[in-house]
């Protein structure tokens, strides 16, 4: 059987505390949720750690949990990519998801927290090494394995925010409406008010609405595209199905997309089966393989196939996903009308 590079996403820890901290640091920027700064991300793993432990305890259904999933390379142990998602956003105790809702005549900006409640999938980052042969979208498409591994533990509503046009730590759209009223750069203000935990964003959004025609032409321009670096990811979740909601970022004016739970494309074309060890080699289609429920949920990116009600692994993936003999895991696969993608392509990066 053909040895290949194997990729396991799972759930952070403690130990991820140093991994964590460089790949915000190499983002530069552009992850406003992972700041790089170690007490912040000490805090936001203790709470994904604590949100997979209370998975299934409903005693709180409207409390906020972040589960934050990290991409390692199995042979390395490297921690090369994150991945998120988090429930109930803008709930009581948590800074508000307050944004900028676009008027129907497109005159008007209006602070809004109508996304408060729903899920957003967010902290999408994989270093650039290992960008070739579309390793970013099987580790976004594991966010969508984990919303079906226990659908009723998120909300009908799933949103992404996308990062807004900003260079050099500017953003034409927070100079605009913010800056000479916080005093502060863009990337200054993005930290501050990330790491916050009152509800500062409230304190701070316009009271009235702001007229569109008093921002600046590039202000204006820039309104509700997304950076340059993440068209690929706006993609992506066009592909999923998710659309302009007509809100953007309360600071740099990057698109909110949003989709149903239920429609998205990856949950509604994976399929359950059990898992099985088998010879597989370099001809097996590959597929994202995601096992457990919540608590202790895993995906592998491997080659696999899948007959009749069975689908085999290679040994070292079904060791890796903690499997169990008649254990059922939800598999995805790029289909078959797509252009094929070769494992050396898609995976050699160690």
């Amino acid at each position: 059987m053909t040895d290949f590079p194997l990729y396991i996403l799972r759930p952070v820890t403690g130990a991820d505390l140093d991994g964590l901290y460089e790949l915000a640091r190499s983002a530069e920027g552009g992850l406003s949720s992972l700041q790089p700064d170690r007490d912040y991300l000490s805090k936001y793993i203790d709470n994904a750690e604590r949100s997979f432990a209370a998975a299934d305890d409903p005693a709180d259904p409207a409390m906020t949990r972040k589960y934050l999933l990290g991409l390692t390379h199995v042979a390395s142990g490297e921690l090369i990519g994150c991945a998120a998602v988090k429930t109930n956003i803008g709930a009581s105790g948590e800074p508000p998801f307050i944004n900028f809702d676009l008027s129907a005549d497109e005159q008007f900006l209006s602070a809004s927290d109508r996304f408060a409640g729903a899920t957003e999938v967010g902290s999408l980052y994989l270093k650039k090494e290992h960008r070739a042969g579309g390793l970013g979208r099987y580790l976004a498409k594991a966010r969508y394995l984990m919303i079906a591994a226990q659908p009723e533990a998120f909300s009908r509503t799933i949103v992404a925010e996308l990062r807004g046009v900003s260079h050099n730590g500017k953003a034409p759209f927070y100079d605009a409406v913010f800056a000479a009223k916080f005093g502060c750069t863009f990337l200054e203000a993005d930290a501050q008010f990330a790491s916050l935990e009152e509800r500062a964003l409230a304190l701070v959004s316009p009271e009235k609405p702001v007229r569109v025609d008093s921002l600046s032409a590039e202000a204006r321009r820039v309104m509700g595209q997304a950076h340059p670096s993440g068209g690929g990811a706006l993609k992506l979740l066009h592909d999923e199905g998710f659309r302009d909601s007509r809100t953007v970022d309360l600071f740099d004016g990057g698109p909110i997309v949003a989709a149903w739970r239920s429609k998205i494309t990856t949950i509604s074309q994976s399929r359950e089966n059990t898992a099985e060890i088998g010879e597989v080699d370099e001809t097996a289609p590959l597929r994202l393989v995601a096992a457990g429920d919540l608590k202790s949920f895993r995906v592998a990116i491997t080659p696999a196939r899948r007959k009749r009600r069975y689908l085999y692994l290679p040994e070292r993936a079904y060791r890796e996903l903690g499997l169990l003999p008649g254990d059922k895991v939800r598999s995805w696969r790029r289909p078959a009308k797509s252009p094929a993608v070769k494992i050396s392509e898609a995976l050699a990066r160690v």
